[in-house]
């Protein structure tokens, strides 16, 4: 058990079912990446991808991480309209506004360089997910970012993250090949359903030296403009953030040769 504290239909692509080999590499990647981005539409080429693994954003005395921001200039605003919720309040630069002595940060503040607006989002819980927007002279939406906390969730088992956070029976729909890739959607495997039903039931655990050589990220639709990147391996492990759960069955097998097939996002270590 953790428990974390500090910081559809027709148009889908039916997937191809060769399964490359994985080379080993040497370079070093960081296992655990959230990446919880707009899933943007139309010319892809348009869009532009910022890298901030530490980035953080203080609200009510949670730090909220941000694995990675989209510039979005090549989507319509309202697609991201339709799952924001509560508008919290304009968010700024923290430029160490920390507390000297007890190291508190003020509400809405960060480590980014510009203001940005920041609201809750429809059927997340805000103590798990807030989302940042900031939006250009003319008022159109020119970058978004998800961030997301685990502080003070205990996580036992998948549902607890999976199911009772990010909803992945409710609303996933879809699979990305990768974050700025032209090709896909792809329709989900066929046996998902039943692959949920082992993952959820997985308990958390720690994987061991060199268990996570090898393996796949899978960039998943969760929403109209949201994706979610799970780290999976052939040897079982299924990962979020920095957070692995150990699954048996054949049901992740089918999906693993499913994905492995066309994801060209090789993980590393």
């Amino acid at each position: 058990m953790a428990k974390h504290s500090g910081s559809c239909g027709s148009f889908l692509k039916k997937a191809p079912t060769a399964a490359p080999s994985l080379r080993k590499m040497a370079a070093v990647f960081l296992a655990f990446s959230l990446l919880l981005l707009s899933a943007c539409q139309g010319n892809t080429s348009q869009v532009t991808y910022e890298f901030r693994p530490f980035a953080s954003l203080y609200y009510q005395d949670r730090q909220y991480e941000a694995y990675t921001s989209v510039n979005c200039i090549a989507r319509e605003k309202q697609d991201i309209e339709m799952l924001l919720e509560e508008y919290l309040g304009e968010a700024r630069p923290s430029q160490g506004e920390a507390g000297e002595e007890t190291g508190a940060h003020p509400d809405l503040t960060g480590n980014f360089p510009t203001e940005s607006k920041v609201y809750t989002l429809e059927d997340y819980d805000p103590r798990f997910l807030l989302c940042r927007l900031r939006e250009g002279p003319e008022g159109e939406l020119s970058r978004i970012v998800f961030h997301q906390c685990l502080d003070d969730f205990t996580i036992a088992t998948g549902e607890d993250l999976f199911g009772d956070l990010l909803h992945l029976h409710q609303n996933a729909w879809g699979l990305e090949k990768g974050m700025a890739s032209p090709e896909g959607p792809y329709a989900l495997p066929e046996n998902w359903d039943a692959f949920l039903e082992e993952l959820y039931a997985a308990p958390v655990a720690t994987p061991g030296d060199g268990e996570l050589r090898q393996g796949i990220y899978i960039f998943l639709n969760v929403q109209k403009g949201m994706q979610v990147s799970l780290h999976l391996n052939p040897n079982g492990w299924v990962g979020f953030s920095d957070t692995y759960f150990r699954v048996e069955g054949e049901e992740y097998r089918k999906v693993y040769a499913y994905c492995q097939g066309f994801y060209a996002t090789p993980i590393r270590e």
